[in-house]
């Protein structure tokens, strides 16, 4: 039987439809003016998707391990196609109704090589595959990992654990890889710090050299969310405003920002342009149930990473983030850029505190401050 384009909503099958079909009847839409395909050429590249759910009957017991949260709101009396089509917008609604839309569907499972899936129809209850583990498209993989790493294990992970979760597993180097940035030789940024000095002449004047606005000696460092107590990382943003809204200054406060250099090529990791899976035909990571759990906890990072530092706030809070920090420092990796939640540019964390010479500095003054809040309670 053949599908045509005017049967899907996806861009990726659509162009595959383009690229291999030919015009004629589709037998599902029953048009005739679009390109048309054999359910069988196409039937390989919906496996992946397939993979992510599973017939209700194989998953009468869920796995709880004792690091996981509850499943949340999890509707179990769903078809495979309400499922796909909830998940992806997979099909044309105005060209294919819920019944012709499973009949697709079967055609499609027929040709593919899952032993699992023979004796199923699509018209059967399916439950999400993922949803045991992480919840899809949510940030439960993101709080999953953040409540194993808090409470049950966070060193020797990968030698040591006995259990069926093990996050290195899927943050493993070739999935940094796909966020890999090189900062050049020669590329400038912004550090700032709260202050100013006086110059030979009595007046105010910028911090300007390393050891006032370079990164903090060790005695003088601070856990925070990157870098642990007693471990020191150099920060720096794309721009001044943002070095200036990180420093966190008060109204009246003078801030010495320095232009600095990078003096070598730095491989760092790139947080600031995590997209979400639109299409399950189109993904960098080895499989789709790897993307998705690599974008979600990845988002999570990123989110975490650029949140400020709480007052109220634990260490034990900070751990998660320290923990992927060091894993990506022991790929070598040279450093992290995420968005500021502060300023309207990125933040950069390099390991190498001496890789930065200082070009200039500015001293600014504070003359307000804006705020932006809403009613809690």
């Amino acid at each position: 039987m053949k599908c045509c384009t005017n049967c899907f909503n996806d861009k990726n099958i659509i162009e595959i439809i383009e690229r291999k079909g030919q015009i004629g009847k589709c037998d599902f839409c029953n048009s005739e003016v679009n390109k048309s395909i054999e359910v069988s050429i196409i039937a390989d590249n919906f496996f992946p998707l397939f993979e992510l759910y599973e017939p209700k009957h194989l998953s009468e017991d869920f796995p709880q391990y004792h690091f996981t949260f509850k499943l949340k709101n999890i509707e179990y009396k769903k078809t495979l196609t309400e499922l796909i089509q909830e998940d992806w917008n997979l099909f044309n609604s105005l060209a294919l109704n819920k019944s012709i839309q499973s009949d697709l569907l079967f055609n499609i499972k027929e040709f593919l090589p899952s032993e699992r899936l023979k004796n199923y129809w699509p018209d059967d209850y399916w439950v999400r595959e993922i949803d045991r583990y992480y919840g899809f498209y949510s940030y439960d993989a993101w709080n999953n990992f953040t409540n194993y790493i808090k409470h049950c294990r966070r060193f020797f992970i990968e030698i040591t654990n006995s259990d069926s979760y093990n996050p290195v597993e899927w943050l493993k180097y070739e999935v940094f890889l796909n966020y890999e940035y090189l900062i050049e030789n020669g590329s400038t940024f912004f550090r700032s710090r709260k202050g100013s000095k006086k110059d030979e002449n009595g007046q105010l004047a910028p911090f300007c050299e390393l050891k006032d606005i370079g990164a903090p000696q060790l005695d003088k460092s601070r856990g925070g969310r990157a870098a642990p107590e007693g471990i020191v990382y150099l920060y720096l943003a794309s721009c001044p405003d943002t070095a200036i809204a990180e420093s966190k200054p008060s109204k009246g406060d003078y801030v010495s920002v320095a232009n600095v250099m990078i003096n070598k090529e730095l491989k760092v990791i790139d947080l600031t342009h995590i997209q979400p899976i639109k299409s399950p035909f189109n993904y960098t990571h080895s499989s789709l149930s790897e993307a998705i759990q690599v974008t979600n906890a990845l988002t999570g990072f990123a989110r975490e990473l650029a949140k400020p530092i709480s007052s109220y706030g634990s260490n034990i809070d900070y751990i998660p983030t320290q923990f992927i920090v060091e894993l990506i420092q022991s790929y070598d990796f040279d450093g992290i850029v995420f968005k500021s939640v502060m300023g309207p540019g990125n933040n950069i964390v390099l390991f190498d505190v001496n890789c930065i010479e200082i070009i200039n500095a500015t001293l600014y003054k504070i003359m307000d401050i804006n705020f932006s809040t809403k009613i809690i309670k």
